[in-house]
C-alpha cells in the first residue's frame, strides 16, 4: 500500500535530521512537491494522499542524497534568485541570497544610465548577469567565464529566463574576452574564501560546490587583486566596478580600489551587518 504524504514527509525529516541537515522537513517537502509535480502548498493542503510508486521511488533516492549532505539545489537542479528560478548542477555555484545586495548595487546604477554596458566576470549559473539583464532590460549586458560548462548553464538561464538576445558570452579568463571593450560597470562575484578555510566549511559547500568558484587563494583575495589591476583598461570614466566581498575582506579590497586610482570607493553591509558589496568609480 503506497504510503501517505505525512508518513513519507515524517520519515524522510527524521533521517535528514539524523543526517545534520539543517531544514530537513522543509527540504523534505520541497523534494517530496517536486517529485510528485504538485507546489509545496498544494502537497501540504493534502497530508493524507497516497504517494504512488515512481515518485515514492524518486523521493527516497533524493532523501539519500540529501542526508549524505548534497545540496538539495543540485538535486532539484534548480535555485530562486533574486525572484526567478535558475537552473543550476554541481558545475557551477549555488547563487547565494547575499549576492542580491551586489545585484541592488548594480541595478541601482544601472538605471542611471541611458544606455549602459555591463560585464559580469565570472558569470557561473548566469545570476548576476541574467538578473540584470531582466531588471535592466535598457542594458546590454556581457558575462565571461572561464568554464566552458558553466557558460552553458548560463545560456540556458539566459534562454529561459527571456534575456539571451541581451547578453553576450565570451569563455576565457577574468576581462581578457572583453579587450578592446569598454563598460560602464563591471561586477563580480569572484572566488572569496582563503585556500585553507574551504574544508572547514558545511559539507554541502566543501563537498559538492565547484572548487573553482570558491577558492580566493592563501588570503581570499587573489581575483580581486587581478581584476583591479586590469579594470581601467576596460571601464568608461565614471564607471562603476562592483564586488561581492567575504567577511572581513572589504577593507582590504576598498584599499586595493584606492590605491588602483578609484574614486568614491563604498561598501554596503547585507542584513547580518556584513560589508558584502564594495564599488569603486572610475575617474572622469
Amino acid at each position: 500500500m503506497n504510503r501517505t504524504v505525512r508518513q513519507m514527509l515524517l520519515k524522510a525529516a527524521e533521517t535528514l535530521r539524523s543526517a545534520g541537515v539543517d531544514s530537513p522537513l522543509l527540504d523534505a517537502e520541497l523534494m517530496l512537491a517536486k517529485a510528485l509535480k504538485v507546489t509545496r502548498t498544494h502537497l501540504l493542503g493534502h497530508p493524507e494522499s497516497p504517494v504512488p510508486g515512481e515518485p515514492a521511488e524518486l523521493f527516497l533516492l533524493w532523501i539519500k542524497r540529501r542526508a549524505a549532505r548534497e545540496p538539495l539545489a543540485y538535486i532539484l537542479c534548480e535555485k530562486e534568485f533574486y525572484g526567478l528560478t535558475f537552473y543550476v548542477d554541481p558545475s557551477v555555484l549555488i547563487p547565494r541570497p547575499e549576492t542580491e545586495f551586489l545585484v541592488d548595487a548594480g541595478l541601482q546604477y544601472l538605471k542611471s544610465q541611458p544606455r549602459p554596458k555591463a560585464a559580469d566576470i565570472g558569470t557561473g549559473s548566469g545570476a548576476v548577469a541574467v538578473t540584470l539583464a531582466k531588471y535592466a532590460p535598457h542594458a546590454a549586458i556581457w558575462a565571461t567565464d572561464v568554464s566552458s560548462r558553466a557558460l552553458t548553464i548560463a545560456k540556458r538561464n539566459a534562454v529561459q529566463l527571456g534575456v539571451a538576445e541581451r547578453i553576450h558570452f565570451a569563455e576565457g579568463d577574468l576581462l581578457a574576452p572583453f579587450a578592446g571593450e569598454k563598460f560602464n560597470l563591471i561586477i563580480s562575484n569572484p572566488p572569496y574564501i582563503p585556500s585553507g578555510e574551504i574544508p572547514a566549511l558545511m559539507p554541502e559547500v566543501s563537498r559538492y560546490e565547484p572548487k573553482s568558484a570558491l577558492d580566493g587563494g592563501p588570503d581570499g583575495l587573489n581575483i580581486y587583486h587581478r581584476i583591479i589591476t586590469n579594470a581601467p583598461e576596460y571601464l568608461l570614466p565614471g564607471g562603476i566596478i562592483a564586488f561581492e566581498v567575504g567577511q572581513g575582506e572589504g577593507e582590504p579590497v576598498r584599499a586595493m580600489l584606492l590605491a588602483a586610482g578609484f574614486s568614491n570607493v563604498k561598501a554596503a553591509k547585507d542584513y547580518a551587518g556584513i560589508e558584502r558589496v564594495v564599488t569603486g568609480e572610475m575617474p572622469e
